[in-house]
């Protein structure tokens, strides 16, 4: 089954099964693909092949507009590192660098049962007393992350690590530049968050690997609240870990009012069962030392901030068409752009008044 515009039509999932069999896995025909329509950058799909065996495709969207995004063969270094690590990640199964088999690098990874929860109404597939579970879950992956040794699993090279907000903030920026100039986006808060966060910058303590998106609907949680795999691994680096928490700090809403609105729909931890944003910092540093969290709300307005610019790529990929048939409210996706613009600058101006 493929979405309207998608790129993987069945001619496409037949030379990608012919490749994979050129390269030692065994699948069967016929191959059908799915596309997973929940992420909103590089594209990913369910094949399933006739003896039933599943896998995951990822990659780039079509027409790509930013070209430092989106890149295959990191994604798998990541992956290719991390297996047989402490942290969940699924097995990776084949790297494609060569455009002629899909018309863009792929890659091929094993698919894993379980619930990904990207709102509220996914985590009500997860019983209420697993809730708890995934946050210690959760917290703990990212602890795990944060302590794997980047030179034992080959992956010293693949960042410089040290200075990561300052080279972010020009990072992201610069992207924000490029999209500005390709769409009709004005937000005065993303230029006024940029100056007022790089000179409020902290001193980074230490290096480890930055996943870049760790949240709830990047994990695979099993029914019984195991952490089964971590997903999502294009924005992966070297930096300053509490980068990582600070986003997932963004995106853990509680009970109540939202701080910032949310496009895709009500935020899972604000059901019964899954712990506060204390109670995560809590089992985050059970395992650590306070000074792992210290200038969190600077973290947490840097997520906000650098959302707000992620968010403005995408937004200039659906008004490009660029989406593999996807479609979004775009209206939406603008005023979560302003919303957590606006919340990083009350973020950094509340620190700074301390």
């Amino acid at each position: 089954m493929a979405v309207a515009g998608d790129p993987m039509q069945d001619c496409a999932a037949a030379a990608v099964a012919d490749w994979l069999v050129a390269e030692g896995v065994t699948i069967e025909p016929p191959v059908e693909t799915t596309q997973i329509t929940s992420g909103q950058s590089n594209l990913t799909y369910v094949m399933s092949d006739g003896a039933g065996r599943r896998f995951i495709l990822r990659r780039p969207p079509t027409g790509q507009l930013l070209n430092t995004a989106h890149s295959m063969d990191r994604e798998w270094r990541f992956l290719a590192a991390l297996h047989g690590t402490e942290v969940p990640v699924p097995l990776p199964v084949a790297l494609c660098g060569d455009d002629t088999v899909l018309g863009a690098p792929f890659y091929v990874m094993e698919y894993v049962d379980g619930i990904v929860m990207h709102t509220a109404d996914d985590a009500r597939a997860l019983p209420e007393p697993a809730r708890s579970d995934v946050t210690a879950g959760v917290a703990a992956s990212l602890r795990r992350l944060h302590g794997v040794d980047v030179v034992a699993r080959g992956l010293a090279d693949i960042g410089r690590g040290e200075d990561y907000v300052a080279r972010q903030l020009r990072r992201w920026n610069g992207q924000w530049e490029k999209i500005r100039s390709l769409t009709d986006l004005d937000v005065p808060a993303i230029d006024q968050g940029h100056r007022a966060l790089s000179s409020r910058i902290p001193q980074q303590e230490r290096v480890a690997i930055v996943h870049g998106d760790f949240r709830l609907g990047n994990v695979i949680a099993g029914p019984d609240g195991a952490i089964r795999a971590v997903l999502d691994w294009e924005l992966a680096t070297l930096g300053d870990p509490r980068a990582d928490l600070g986003w997932l700090l963004l995106s853990w809403e509680e009970p109540g009012r939202p701080r910032v609105t949310n496009p895709t729909g009500v935020a899972p931890s604000t059901l019964p069962g899954f712990g506060t944003r204390s109670e995560l910092v809590a089992a985050y540093l059970a395992e650590g030392e306070p000074d792992d969290a210290a200038d969190i709300d600077y973290f947490i307005g840097f997520a906000a901030w650098r959302w707000a610019c992620i968010s403005a790529g995408v937004y200039s990929r659906y008004q490009a068409n660029v989406m593999g048939g996807r479609t979004s409210d775009q209206r939406a996706i603008l005023q979560a752009i302003i919303d957590h613009a606006e919340y990083a600058l009350a973020l950094v101006a509340s620190r700074s008044a301390t």
